[in-house]
């Protein structure tokens, strides 16, 4: 099940605060190799430093992907709400702005249908 963005919003506020840390220790076990995430003193392992360092990049790089879809959104939301305006005789014209500006329009209108629906699927999937 992929979570929402307000999963991830409520999943981040409850976390433990960023930066998130990965720390290599000595080789251990295979195929543990001594990677562990450093948060408040707690040493979390992993089974490989790669896994450890997405864990710790992810999160960290969390708060900027979030806020990067919210600007993003607003901006599809800007563009279908003032965009899509043509002239009386659109449907015979072919004024460049009233293609332009409808095209806009759409591709805006049909982006912003799917992120509704990609969060209705997951909404009922829980």
């Amino acid at each position: 099940m992929t979570p929402s963005k307000t999963d991830l919003e409520e999943l981040l506020r409850s976390a433990t605060p960023l930066p998130w840390r990965v720390e290599v220790d000595k080789p251990m076990t295979p195929p543990v190799d001594g990677a562990t995430l450093r948060l408040y003193g707690d040493r979390v392992p992993f089974r490989s430093t790669v896994d450890a360092r997405l864990a710790a990049e992810a999160v960290n790089a969390l708060p900027a992907l979030l806020a990067e879809r919210k600007r993003l959104r607003e901006a599809l939301e800007e563009i279908r709400r003032v965009q899509g305006k043509v002239c009386d005789q659109f449907e015979i014209c072919h004024h460049r702005a009233c293609e332009s500006s409808f095209s806009s329009w759409a591709i805006a209108d049909t982006t912003l249908r799917s992120l509704l629906a990609e969060q209705e699927a997951t909404d009922e999937q829980r």
